[in-house]
C-alpha cells in the first residue's frame, strides 16, 4: 500500500512539473487583438532618458493589468469584442469566478500581451550581426511567506519579467490578496512600517521593513535570472502600481548597484515611505533623474508620510480627469503638511472650478488629510492608463493601442456607476 501510495504522489508530481499547459492552468479565452496592438511595442523607446510618454503609456497598461481580476476581466471584455459584459455584476462576483489565477498568470500574461512584441527583427533598429530574437520571452515570479506561520501577516511580492529583443521590462503588482485573505499582505507588508537595515549592495541604508523583506523574497532568483547571458547588455525599465512601485525603486536600486543597466523607473501611485535618507541619497546617486514617480489627483496612497522617511527620486502629478483632463505637471515639489489647515482653505465656498492655481496648490501639494476629500478609489490604476494616454500626440495615439476602459468597478470592489470607478 505504501509503494501504490508513493507512485500516485511520483505521478501527480509528474503531472505539475512536466506536463506543458497543465489542465488546471489551461486558459480558454480566444479573441482577435487589434490591428494597432499587433507589435506595437516596437515603437517603445528602450534608451529614452526621463519621460517618454510612449514607454509612461505601455507602463501603465502593464502595471494595470497585473491584477488578477483585471486581467480576468479584460480578457472577457476582448473575447466579447471589446465590449463590457453586463452579465458581470461586481468584482467580487469575478473573484469568485476567476479562471486567471496566480498558477496560470503567465499565460495570461502572454495571452493578452505577447501581439505586441511580436515584430520582424528589422524594426527593432539592432544591429545585423546581432542573433535574432524572434519572440520575447515571459517569466513570472512569485514567492510567499507568512510571519510567524499566520495566514493574516504574508509577504508575497509577484513580478513579470518580459525579455525582448532590445529591452528587458520589470513589472511589480501591488497589494493583493495572499491565497484567499484578503488583508494578508496589507498587514505583513505595507504595514509593517518600521525602518530596517538593508542587505547586500544597499548595506548602511534603511528602508521599510515590509517592502524589503518582500523583495529580500526574490532578491536572489531575480539576480541569478537578470545575469543570464539572454538578458545581458538591455537597458532594464521597471514599473508597477502602488506597493509595486515601491517594489521597483528598491529593486532599481538594488539592481544598479550591482552593475545592471537600469535605464528608468516609473512608478504609479507609489507610497512615499520607501527609505531613509541615506537611501534617497543613494538612489540619487545611482540613478540619477531615472526615478520617476507618477501621482493621480489626491491618490491617498501617495500622499501618506511616516516621519522618518525621505522621498526619493522626482515626482510628477496629474490633474483630475474632470478638473484638469490629466494634465500632467512634471517634477512638483513633495507634498507637505503645512502649520495652519486653513492655509490652503482661503475660499472655501467657492466652485473648485473657479479657483484656479489656489485649486491647484492645494490639491498637488497638501498633504494635511482633513482638509482634502480622499476616496480610496482615486488609488484605481485606470487612471493612471488615461492619464498616461493623455500624454501622447495625435499622431503616436493613431499607431498605438488604445486605452481599454473595461473595468467598471472600483479599486476595492462595489457596485459600477460610482464616481472614479470607471
Amino acid at each position: 500500500m505504501k509503494t501504490k501510495g508513493l507512485a500516485s504522489v511520483d505521478y501527480l508530481l509528474f503531472l505539475m512539473f512536466f506536463l506543458p499547459n497543465t489542465i488546471w492552468a489551461q486558459l480558454d479565452f480566444k479573441f482577435q487583438p487589434r490591428a494597432k496592438e499587433k507589435g506595437a511595442f516596437r515603437f517603445f523607446e528602450p534608451k529614452a532618458e526621463g519621460i517618454s510618454p510612449i514607454n509612461l503609456f505601455f507602463l501603465a497598461k502593464f502595471s494595470e493589468l497585473m491584477y488578477l481580476e483585471r486581467m480576468e476581466y479584460q480578457l472577457r471584455y476582448i473575447e466579447n469584442d471589446y465590449q463590457p459584459l453586463d452579465s458581470i455584476p461586481d468584482s467580487e462576483w469575478i473573484k469568485q469566478h476567476a479562471a486567471v489565477n496566480d498558477d496560470n498568470f503567465e499565460e495570461a500574461f502572454k495571452l493578452r500581451f505577447a501581439h505586441l512584441f511580436d515584430y520582424p527583427q528589422q524594426l527593432t533598429g539592432m544591429k545585423k550581426e546581432q542573433p535574432p530574437q524572434i519572440k520575447s520571452s515571459f517569466h513570472f515570479m512569485r514567492k510567499m511567506a507568512y510571519l510567524g506561520g499566520k495566514k493574516d501577516q504574508g509577504l508575497d511580492p509577484e513580478l513579470m519579467i518580459v525579455n525582448t529583443p532590445r529591452a528587458v521590462i520589470l513589472i511589480y503588482r501591488g497589494t493583493d490578496k495572499v491565497e484567499e485573505n484578503e488583508w494578508s499582505e496589507w498587514k505583513g507588508t505595507d504595514f509593517r512600517i518600521q525602518l530596517v537595515q538593508a542587505g547586500g549592495f544597499l548595506i548602511n541604508t534603511k528602508v521599510h521593513k515590509g517592502f524589503w523583506q518582500s523583495f529580500d523574497l526574490i532578491r536572489d532568483e531575480l539576480m541569478s535570472t537578470l545575469q543570464q547571458t539572454e538578458f545581458k547588455h538591455k537597458p532594464i525599465w521597471i514599473t508597477g502600481h502602488s506597493l509595486g512601485g515601491a517594489m521597483a525603486i528598491i529593486s532599481a536600486a538594488y539592481l544598479k548597484s550591482a552593475g545592471l543597466p537600469v535605464q528608468n523607473v516609473y512608478t504609479f501611485a507609489a507610497p512615499r515611505t520607501i527609505g531613509n535618507k541615506k537611501f534617497a541619497e543613494k538612489v540619487e546617486q545611482l540613478l540619477p533623474n531615472k526615478i520617476h514617480r507618477f501621482e493621480y489627483y489626491l491618490d491617498p496612497v501617495s500622499i501618506l508620510w511616516v516621519p522618518g522617511y525621505t522621498n526619493c527620486g522626482k515626482r510628477h502629478w496629474f490633474d483630475a480627469e474632470d478638473l484638469g483632463n490629466y494634465q500632467l505637471h512634471k517634477n512638483v515639489r513633495e507634498r507637505y503638511t503645512p502649520i495652519s489647515p486653513f492655509k490652503f482653505n482661503r475660499h472655501p465656498f467657492r466652485d473648485k472650478r473657479t479657483v484656479g492655481e489656489l485649486r491647484l496648490q492645494k490639491e498637488m501639494e497638501n498633504a494635511w488629510l482633513p482638509a482634502l476629500p480622499i476616496r480610496s478609489w482615486y488609488h484605481n490604476p485606470q487612471f493612471y492608463v488615461k492619464a498616461c494616454y493623455e500624454q501622447l500626440t495625435e499622431e503616436q495615439k493613431k499607431v498605438l493601442p488604445g486605452v481599454d476602459d473595461s473595468f467598471p468597478y472600483l479599486y476595492f470592489g462595489g457596485k459600477s456607476g460610482m464616481p472614479g470607478s470607471k
